[in-house]
């Protein structure tokens, strides 16, 4: 599952990573939210569209499973639904602790940025994303028992062309302050760990 994420990265950082001319209009995001503009990368484009499907009046689909991807692309429009990447810095997850919900924030230590797994589709109004997931591995699991599917840089282009799908990158999570619950906060403090004393979590997955 992957319902808030982060990039913060600036258009000339994910250029020289990516390889890709950035839209004007894109800024870092620190707490991106379902239905919000996102950049996506397809190829040796950038783009900004809608993250989640929007069919008429159902549920926006934001997650989709990579188990089921052919499935899923089999049932719907083929010709306007292609793999992309979606260039984030780290994501949030929520833990239930006894009769509240924890926000914990996933990120690669030595990475600046990754990508996750994408599908693209041509919506009535424009282009809309959405995020592959996968089985979580271990220690997320302890946290939810789905997780996005992370792409390294050197695993982005075999999923733009073949799909590929590699083991997880490695992951450090920490907890952060309840203000990243509503998304009119959008501020780089909202990665930062709940108090200066809490220790980092190593996932090795």
């Amino acid at each position: 599952m992957c319902g808030r994420f982060c990039i913060a990265a600036s258009p000339g950082e994910i250029t020289d990573l990516f390889k890709v001319f950035v839209p004007t209009v894109f800024r870092p995001r620190y707490n991106i939210a379902p239905g919000q503009m996102i950049l996506v990368i397809t190829g040796s484009a950038a783009h900004m569209v809608e993250w989640g499907y929007q069919f008429n009046d159902q549920k926006r689909i934001i997650n989709i499973r990579s188990e089921s991807i052919n499935e899923y692309i089999s049932r719907t429009d083929s010709d306007t639904t292609h793999r992309c990447l979606i260039p984030a810095s780290g994501f949030y997850e929520w833990k239930q602790e006894k009769n509240r919900k924890v926000p914990y924030y996933f990120f690669p230590p030595s990475d600046p940025l990754f990508a996750f797994a994408g599908l693209l589709k041509q919506g009535k109004t424009g282009y809309q994303a959405a995020i592959l997931t996968t089985e979580a591995m271990p220690h997320y699991a302890d946290v939810h028992n789905r997780m996005p599917v992370l792409l390294s840089l050197s695993d982005v282009k075999d999923y733009l062309a073949d799909g590929d799908i590699p083991p997880s990158i490695e992951l450090e999570m920490h907890q952060v302050s309840s203000r990243v619950n509503h998304v009119v906060n959008d501020d780089p403090g909202l990665i930062k760990p709940v108090n200066e004393g809490y220790k980092q979590t190593k996932l090795e997955i």
